[in-house]
């Protein structure tokens, strides 16, 4: 199976993407995470204060890429597995889309008032996000790239404002990946489900009505 440029493009964002949120939820939780360890060694290492944040950095970032590493490798093999490929596509990008908001409404359910928004509303509009993003795939709701783009923006800069309490950013610029990393794989994946599964999807539902006929 030969992979295109843009299908391996997204397969890396995807895996990053979701390599990152594990880790975001990890160090804003109680679970034992290996962080504190590795930042002692990379600032001991390079010969600067043990509670220097550039050791906490180079810790997290090396684990995030170890954990992304193996995704990809998952979604390597998935990807060659029968409609693998598909399955895959069709999935990913609801998950590229709410990944990084859904860990923080799972990071903030005991405190639901650091949110600052009634969660209803919230799990409406990233249910309405996944609902959009399916009928992209299907090309039921065609869209100039340019408003998706846009769209994208709006729903991830809304959650950067909600995650970092507005437009104060500049406090911890780092923290900006995860946003960052998420809105690139949601293009990544439209550029890839505009050229591939939509054509697919189509595929399947001509030998649907092949097969009614």
């Amino acid at each position: 199976m030969k992979k295109s440029r843009g299908g391996m493009l997204y397969e890396i964002a995807f895996s990053l993407n979701l390599a990152l949120v594990v880790k975001f939820v990890d160090v804003n939780s109680s679970l034992s995470s290996l962080d504190p360890a590795l930042k002692l060694k990379f600032n001991a290492l390079f010969g600067i204060s043990l509670h220097s944040d550039v050791g906490g950095y180079l810790a997290f970032f090396t684990l995030a890429s170890a954990l992304g590493v193996a995704i990809f490798v998952v979604v390597r093999v998935v990807s060659y597995a029968p409609r693998g490929e598909e399955s895959f596509m069709w999935g990913s990008g609801p998950v590229s889309l709410i990944a990084w908001p859904t860990s923080w409404l799972y990071i903030t359910r005991a405190f639901p008032a650091l949110v600052g928004v009634a969660r209803p509303w919230l799990v409406t509009e990233l249910t309405a996000a996944v609902c959009f993003t399916v009928f992209y795939v299907a090309k039921r709701r065609p869209i100039l790239q340019w408003v998706g783009a846009l769209l994208l923006a709006a729903h991830f800069g809304l959650w950067t404002r909600l995650v970092y309490g507005g437009p104060y950013f500049w406090r911890a610029p780092f923290s900006l990946v995860f946003p960052a990393v998420g809105y690139c794989a949601c293009l990544a994946w439209g550029a890839s489900a505009r050229r591939g599964v939509g054509a697919g999807a189509e595929v399947l539902g001509g030998q649907a009505r092949d097969t009614v006929v």
